[in-house]
């Protein structure tokens, strides 16, 4: 930064002696010199008046000041002296002069919690996809993709012994990233092996639903906005021990579930991760 005028010798000794005097400790822009070093005859300014350059970087707002004030006595003769009669008023009115405010408006949905909005804003990017994983539920009931006519294609769970375990569907898991909260679990999406079939949770009475939801193109599933409807097929995997839960994005505290002690029972979701009746652990291992 530099600033160049021409004053009077007068008025340059006298700009000269006030800044030694209002910043002889601090700031490295005026050279440091004791009382009896500092000049304060007329002469040694110049009797034709003086070219007074100023040039360096200013490191404190202490710095900033004591500039302004200098200039400001080189374009404003009359006033008063500057130092420690120096009024408030004089001060305030002088930075306020070079003061440029800079006015920044964040809207921000008085709805949304702070971890609604990073939740909100997220976009996911599927890691790894099409690994096969077989399930069942803590009670050993494994899944099974029942095809009826004339009615959407559903999963149920029940205990399959002998020819019938061929029955039990595989998992085709993909994880995303990134993990949008520490805690929440791994981003996935679940199909089913072999098909284009995958599980989404769906609202259509206002009460979520599990749904086999047939997508054609794979691709379309690569990312995932978690503004966006295709959350409906992203569930949390969280992990306890040798079981895992399964939780949707698009319902926080809705889980995937079965029905406890029944066989042949559709699975669904259910809210909470204990709730009576359902089971939401399950033992995923990869084949």
């Amino acid at each position: 930064m530099s600033y160049n005028t021409r004053v009077s010798s007068e008025m340059a000794n006298e700009i000269a002696s006030e800044i030694f005097d209002f910043e002889a400790q601090h700031c490295p822009l005026v050279d440091k010199r004791t009382q009896d070093e500092r000049p304060r005859k007329v002469g040694w300014m110049g009797d034709n008046g003086l070219e007074l350059r100023v040039s360096g970087y200013v490191r404190s707002m202490r710095q900033a000041v004591t500039l302004v004030l200098a200039v400001e006595k080189m374009k404003r003769p009359h006033r008063k002296a500057i130092g420690s009669e120096f009024s408030d008023v004089d001060l305030l009115n002088i930075l306020m002069e070079h003061v440029n405010e800079e006015h920044v408006m964040l809207e921000v949905n008085p709805d949304l919690e702070s971890s609604d909005l990073e939740r909100f804003e997220t976009e996911l990017r599927r890691r790894r996809s099409d690994e096969s994983h077989s399930i069942s539920d803590s009670e050993k009931k494994g899944w099974v993709m029942n095809k009826l006519d004339g009615r959407p294609v559903e999963l149920t769970a029940s205990m399959l012994q002998g020819p019938n375990i061929s029955q039990q569907v595989t998992l085709s898991l993909s994880t995303y990233i990134p993990q949008t909260q520490p805690g929440l679990g791994q981003p996935v999406v679940l199909g089913i092996g072999g098909s284009n079939y995958f599980l989404s949770c769906n609202s259509p009475h206002n009460s979520p639903v599990l749904e086999l939801e047939k997508v054609e193109n794979r691709d379309d599933l690569k990312s995932i906005s978690l503004s966006s409807d295709a959350t409906r097929f992203l569930f949390y995997k969280r992990d306890s021990g040798s079981t895992s839960t399964f939780e949707s994005a698009r319902f926080p505290g809705w889980f995937i579930s079965t029905a406890r002690n029944v066989d042949r029972v559709r699975v669904a979701m259910c809210n909470g991760r204990v709730s009576a009746g359902r089971v939401t652990d399950f033992q995923v291992s990869r084949i």
